[in-house]
């Protein structure tokens, strides 16, 4: 994101539009885009900035995970909580009404 102009420039548009594209080389009709990062890094600003440029609906996993408890242990080595996955999708199914 350019923050002298609040957006993306030209240069990281082309970019992330032809990712899109080979990811849409199956039969889907969009894609599913997963941003990861250490924290405070602009993961949640630049999905915010994606799903608004390309009419998408932006979904943050670890507040999906947060507000449903969707855990299975603690990881103490990496002092983080360990990401229950088959959870976190039922409650975006149930939520968003997507189907496998």
């Amino acid at each position: 994101i350019n923050a002298e102009y609040g957006s993306f420039n030209t240069l990281q548009h082309y970019y992330i539009l032809n990712l899109i594209e080979i990811v849409m080389v199956e039969d889907r009709k969009r894609p599913n885009i997963l941003l990861t990062g250490t924290p405070g890094c602009g993961k949640t600003e630049l999905a915010t900035q994606l799903a608004k440029t390309l009419d998408m609906r932006h979904i943050n996993i670890g507040k999906v995970a947060s507000e449903n408890d969707c855990y299975d242990g603690q990881d103490n080595d990496l002092e983080c909580k360990i990401l229950d996955e088959d959870k976190v999708l039922k409650c975006i199914e149930k939520r968003y009404g997507f189907r496998k």
